[in-house]
């Protein structure tokens, strides 16, 4: 068996998934193996983070469309008030 990954990892890992980056590109940056980054998130999505799915389109239409989460809130309170 695998060592136990520390919570600070996981967290990077997560950070880094819902900044729409890819498995692969993680698993590089961190220095984990690419079923460790899998894992990770298929984990946070059944026991933390149920909305995970949603959270990474909305980074990944953000980051497609060259905007970051302060121009998408600024929109979203125009758009509210």
């Amino acid at each position: 068996m695998g060592q136990k990954i520390p919570p600070a990892i996981k967290k990077r890992v997560i950070s880094a998934w819902l900044e729409a980056k890819t498995r692969n590109i993680i698993a590089d940056e961190i220095e984990i193996s690419y079923g460790s980054v899998s894992n990770i998130i298929g984990q946070a999505k059944r026991e933390s983070i149920k909305d995970m799915d949603l959270l990474r389109t909305v980074a990944i239409l953000l980051k497609r469309n060259n905007l970051d989460l302060t121009q998408f809130a600024s929109a979203i309170r125009l758009k509210k008030g």
